[in-house]
């Protein structure tokens, strides 16, 4: 996917984990996280044990998922 800019995960209730592809895919812009368990949150978000496969992403945004009620946006570079 060499030309993958924005991705979205969404009402994935059984996803645990981000694929460790994702870090290869450098022309990602945009990871959007929405309506996700809040453990997952925690796995991608900076800090977290798969924030490495997209902290080359220049934007990762949360929304809606357990435990928050406001939209977080983390601007990475």
């Amino acid at each position: 996917m060499p030309s993958l800019r924005r991705l979205k995960f969404q009402f994935c209730c059984y996803l645990s984990t981000i694929a460790n592809g994702l870090r290869f895919v450098t022309t990602l812009q945009e990871l959007e996280i929405q309506a996700m368990p809040k453990t997952f949150k925690h796995k991608v978000d900076i800090g977290g044990e798969d924030f490495y496969k997209v902290q080359h992403a220049p934007s990762l945004i949360f929304s809606n998922c357990e435990g928050f009620t406001a939209i977080a946006s983390t601007k990475l570079n």
